[in-house]
């Protein structure tokens, strides 16, 4: 009858706007999860002395571009190996975020864009780390690639800055063609 089908007409539509309403609710909470997390990694990052230690080194670096970072592992007021380690890794962690879609390059520029490049643009963490020992730091580099491409996209869209220092950029070709896997890696740079 009539009415039957009205009733069952009423009701697709209620359930299909209570499926809308739970899918708004949902994404709200996902992005306030994103929020949430991504307010909870720079607060560890910033709460962290050793990483702060790290990220002073290469602000002062890149202010200068003659200071030289000093790592002595006796001395707590220098940068330790280990002290440098926490930081690659903290960017190791967000590769695997970003890597399996809990966070995007977007989400994490603001935060996090210019510590990152400050990392990989610094000449001492290059010579002592990056190309010393490049297929350690497969991680790295794919973020520096997918990070650098998204800088690339907002540059030529005005919406942003390409990186840090463009003098001290990782060539194209050593990210591109993932050169950093190859053992002739070192010999390269």
């Amino acid at each position: 009858s009539q009415g039957q089908a009205f009733a069952g007409a009423v009701s697709s539509v209620a359930t299909l706007i209570g499926s809308l309403l739970i899918m708004v609710q949902l994404r709200g909470e996902s992005s306030l999860n994103c929020a949430k997390m991504l307010s909870d990694l720079n607060f560890s990052f910033i709460e962290n002395d050793r990483l702060m230690l790290v990220y002073r080194e290469l602000q002062k670096s890149y202010n200068d571009p003659n200071y030289r970072i000093i790592f002595d592992n006796d001395n707590p007021n220098c940068m330790h190996d280990e002290d440098l380690m926490a930081y690659i890794t903290f960017y190791e962690t967000l590769n695997e975020y970003f890597h399996h879609g809990v966070l995007s390059i977007g989400q994490m520029n603001d935060l996090f864009g210019d510590r990152f490049f400050k990392l990989i643009h610094n000449k001492d963490v290059q010579e002592r780390e990056l190309y010393s020992e490049p297929s350690s730091y497969v991680n790295i580099f794919e973020l520096y690639g997918s990070w650098l491409d998204y800088r690339k996209k907002c540059d030529s869209n005005g919406e942003g800055r390409i990186s840090v220092r463009q003098d001290l950029r990782v060539p194209d070709i050593y990210i591109y063609n993932k050169t950093y896997m190859k053992e002739t890696a070192r010999l390269i740079i």
